[in-house]
């Protein structure tokens, strides 16, 4: 059972005591004007836990119960999870998924230059959330509180919190709940009229704008916007249309906004002009346990990070998907493919020849040489090569076998730009290296450089 104990005004002294028989309180995280939210440590799990603490006395506990209620059937990366609801004569607690990172707001105060290309990046992330509440069934969720604040930066991931003023759009247009924060709220948020999808586009494009410029936006009337000068002529239209006053003149979901960051992405457009040409790709290394997967799986995340529907198949027997399958949060499995985050994976036969001819798919060989080489419509073939003196021997060996290929691209792993060179030097051709990554999964500057020169430096 819960404590209850109050300490202070709206605060419930609850450190160090088990909640609930399950969750061991640890420490105050944060408090704010009608809530508390705890570090705890579920006991048989051994995991974190986050507890909103929220008094009933204070608060409309409707308000509080939508926003569990919202989030505790969608799975998403970038939205935190809903775990268990509890509450006592006093109290609502809200049990959830513990985030570690920072937010945007304690980013932008920290970093006094970004880069266009970090905020096209965070905009895109915001995009997928955005869209992802929006294509919620029978309804569309609308978030309507898009700041700085409500971002959390974790690693490569964001993750949207606060849900406690968002609504269900039931097909039609509904007046207005909230007024939203000012300097991120759409027109007609702060005039009371109906809320609309769009109404969520237009605090993107504001949330984008303060990330460049670390200021409000103007008033809707006679607008005069102050961007830097490093920022390009076609990002400001961007957001201009974002935010526009009248919503039918922005982008008319979170999709098209999304879209539209991805074309001037670090010369988007030029690599997926390439890129949709390609069909099919193999990968196959020297030697075991020099990473083929994990660059299979990172270029098939960078493809579908470019919009381009990419998927992974395995073609040597691997237990790489059922372990992703067992252990990965967020991964879920339909119609023959396994998803996670911007990875796709192929896990049924009928699904890629059903497919094949309008999609890319990323074929992992393991160090299945001569199986490789039989293969016919390949596009691209990707050898990678292992990095340490004593695999160098393997390395050359296996280019030698596959002289022949056409479109052959030679990448030595664990960012060994040295041994490349050697490489290079013996094979009289380039040869790329793989920068050193945790994460496959991630989207990285390193990673897509690498692959953005590939793709350039192809002779088709």
């Amino acid at each position: 059972m819960c404590p209850g104990r109050k300490a202070g005004k709206g605060r419930t002294k609850i450190i160090n005591q088990v909640l609930f028989q399950k969750y061991h309180v640890l420490s105050l995280l944060g408090s704010g004007g009608s809530s508390s939210v705890y570090l705890a440590e579920h006991l048989k799990l051994e995991q974190y836990r986050a507890v909103k603490c929220i008094p009933k006395a204070q608060v409309r506990i409707s308000t509080q119960y939508l926003e569990a209620s919202l989030l505790k059937s969608l799975r998403h990366p970038g939205i935190p999870m809903i775990y268990d609801m509890e509450e006592d004569e006093n109290f609502l607690y809200i049990i959830e998924e513990y985030i570690q990172g920072e937010s945007l707001s304690a980013f932008l105060q920290n970093h006094n230059n970004i880069s266009q290309e970090t905020i096209i990046s965070f905009g895109i992330q915001l995009c997928g959330i955005i869209e992802y509440l929006h294509n919620q069934k029978p309804y569309p969720i609308l978030y309507l509180d898009l700041k700085p604040e409500h971002i959390i930066i974790c690693g490569n991931q964001l993750k949207l919190i606060d849900y406690g003023i968002s609504s269900v759009f039931g097909g039609h247009n509904i007046p207005s709940q909230s007024h939203g924060t000012p300097g991120f709220a759409a027109p007609e948020q702060r005039n009371g009229s109906h809320l609309v999808l769009q109404t969520d586009v237009y605090g993107i494009g504001a949330v984008l704008y303060y990330m460049l410029t670390k200021e409000l936006l103007p008033p809707y009337s006679g607008t005069v916007y102050l961007f830097p000068k490093y920022c390009s002529l076609h990002f400001k239209k961007i957001i201009k249309k974002a935010v526009s006053p009248e919503y039918k003149k922005r982008y008319q979901n979170a999709n098209e906004l999304r879209k539209a960051l991805l074309k001037i992405s670090l010369g988007r457009a030029d690599i997926q002009q390439k890129a949709h040409l390609l069909k099919k790709i193999s990968i196959i290394g020297s030697q075991e346990h020099i990473g083929v997967t994990h660059i299979a799986v990172s270029l098939v995340s960078w493809l579908n990070h470019l919009d381009q529907d990419a998927y992974y198949e395995s073609v040597e027997t691997t237990n790489f998907l059922s372990s992703l399958a067992c252990y990965q949060d967020h991964v879920w499995e339909e119609h023959g493919v396994l998803r996670y985050h911007n990875f796709q994976a192929v896990t049924a036969s009928s699904f890629w020849s059903e497919t094949k001819k309008s999609h890319i798919f990323v074929q992992d060989y393991g160090t299945d040489v001569v199986s490789v080489q039989g293969e016919e419509n390949r596009d691209l073939l990707i050898l990678v090569l292992g990095s340490r003196t004593w695999e160098m021997e393997y390395g050359l060996r296996a280019c030698q076998a596959l002289s022949g290929e056409e479109d052959l691209i030679l990448i030595c792993n664990y960012n060994d730009k040295q041994t490349a060179g050697k490489y290079a030097s013996i094979l009289k051709r380039q040869v790329y290296y793989f920068p050193l990554d945790q994460d496959p999964f991630a989207w990285t500057k390193e990673k897509h450089r690498l692959f953005q020169e590939i793709w350039k430096g192809r002779r088709r």
